[in-house]
């Protein structure tokens, strides 16, 4: 591993701490993870479904360590909300972003 992706995955974790809202993670067989992602609402998306046209979509952000393999179906409880994963966007080895359903 680099020096550069040894700093990032010694900082990731204190800037979920401080960004991230707390959710519980459940996936397809009822197993649940307590971990902490970042929301955002409204991102606008190219080439969804097979389009040309920008489409909004919320997406979901959080750690590859806590939540290693997201698929589709599987959901995030933040406070009174629940998000429910629709497909991988990235995966840049630390930080996984997911579009919502």
């Amino acid at each position: 591993m680099s020096h550069f992706d040894d700093f990032l995955t010694s900082v990731d974790p204190g800037f979920f701490d401080v960004l991230g809202d707390p959710c519980v993670y459940t996936d397809n067989q009822a197993t649940t993870y307590e971990t902490r992602v970042i929301i955002e609402k409204n991102v606008e998306q190219f080439s969804a479904y097979d389009t040309q046209v920008p489409v909004r979509r919320h997406v979901a952000n959080f750690l590859k360590s806590e939540v290693p393999e997201p698929k589709r179906g599987h959901t995030f409880v933040v406070g009174a909300d629940t998000y429910t994963v629709d497909q991988l966007d990235s995966d840049d080895g630390h930080v996984l972003r997911v579009l919502l359903q």
